[in-house]
This record gives structure tokens, sequence and C-alpha cells, in this order.
């Protein structure tokens, strides 16, 4: 197939090359591209051929886009400059109907760029028996799906044991978006955009791309359908 005219997805950033060979494991359909580290010249050229846009896992978000400056204390590492083109990859792939999916940051970045605000760190403001977050590890529990969800229809199963490595989740969800996964201690784990006829756009809070079984890869290709159908 000419690698040219593969459909594109754009992922926000992938310090690991983890999510690349996640998508790539599932599909020899698409291109995959790295956003964060392109040229502001080409970052203009490659947006507009982008049929899919992956917002990755990583830093915190400034608190200062959901109202809590005052949670800069409690936050790990800050990236400004991600956390500016990620705003503009979200608004430019919901005007154009471009698919997205989140992953733990993605998930978050979703929610606070449409009006939704985070829980800044999870064990001092809202303590729980869940390990959401450990240091040079990925934790372990169960999340529990909503049998309506269209994306855990695509996964195959509503009760999954996922990996954790976050200490900040949604509090307050964004507006036309609607919790499909929860984990027993109420944090949210998935959210899809209410109007998937109109846009496809959904993300969770764990790394399915750290997982190699069968419901992270009908995840994965999940996205690439919608990718694949619009293109």
């Amino acid at each position: 197939m000419d690698v040219s005219a593969q459909p594109i997805i754009l992922i926000s950033k992938d310090k690991n090359k983890e999510i690349q060979h996640w998508i790539e494991r599932n599909s020899s359909k698409v291109r995959v591209i790295e956003f964060y580290h392109l040229s502001p010249d080409s970052q203009n050229i490659i947006l507009k051929q982008a049929a899919g846009i992956l917002m990755g896992g990583g830093e915190d978000i400034h608190p200062s886009y959901y109202g809590r400056e005052d949670a800069i204390e409690v936050c790990g590492k800050i990236d400004p400059y991600r956390d500016s083109i990620e705003m503009v990859l979200l608004d430019y792939a919901k005007s154009k109907k471009i698919p997205v999916f989140g992953i733990c940051r993605g998930l978050q970045i979703m929610n606070v760029r449409y009006g939704g605000t985070l829980i800044a760190d999870i064990p001092s403001e809202m303590p729980s028996e869940i390990k959401h977050s450990q240091t040079g590890v990925d934790s372990a529990h169960q999340v529990k799906a909503s049998e309506e969800s269209e994306m855990f229809k695509a996964v195959g199963e509503l009760k999954l044991v996922v990996n954790s490595t976050h200490h900040q989740a949604i509090k307050n969800l964004a507006p036309n978006f609607e919790i499909v996964a929860k984990a027993n201690d109420g944090i949210i784990e998935a959210i899809s955009y209410t109007s998937s006829n109109l846009w496809f756009a959904h993300a969770v809070q764990w790394h399915p791309e750290r997982l190699k079984n069968q419901a992270s890869d009908n995840l994965c290709k999940f996205f690439l359908s919608a990718v694949l159908e619009r293109k």
C-alpha cells in the first residue's frame, strides 16, 4: 500500500512509542505521526491531513485551565506547550468532526477543554482504598462499564481489570459528555461524547496501549474503525 495514501493518525505525544506500537499492532492501514515534536509549520500542514487524533498520557494539565490555580502545589510536572497544542488539536478535531480518542491525561484534557474540572490530587482530595497511582509501576483495579455504551459494546466486556497511573481525575464532567465507566470508588474511568453520530470522541483513564489483551485491542480497533470509515 502506498504509505502517502494511508490515513494519518496524529498522536499528541508518545514518549516511548507505546501508543504507536499499539495502533500498528492493530492495523497496517494507517500512518502514525507524533505531533508534539513537529515544527510549527509542519504542525499546520499535517493537522489538515489528520484522519484521527489520539491524546496520550503524560504530564499534569495546568490547573488554571479548570479554575484551580490554588492546586499548583499538588500538581506534578506541567508542560505548558503541550497544554496549548492539545487545546488546538481538540478544537480542530471538533470543528472538522475528526475522530478523537483519549488516554489518561487525554481523557482529562478533553474534559477540561469542554468545560469540566479535575480532582487535582486524588490522595488528598478523595482518599480511596484503590491505589490509582504508585511510584514506578502501574497499579491495577477493576472498572465497570455501562452496557449502553457504544465503546464497551465494541470492547465486548463490561467488567475490566485495568492498569492505572494517575493522581488526577475528572471531578465535574464536561457538558455534552457522558460517563460510561467508573472504578469501584467512584472515580470516572471512561467518557464519551453524547452525540456520537455527530462526533466520535471517547476516552479512558487507564493505559490500554500497555495492556496486551483482547479488550485493549478492541478499544484500539473501535477508534481505528472510526478513522477508516471517515477516510
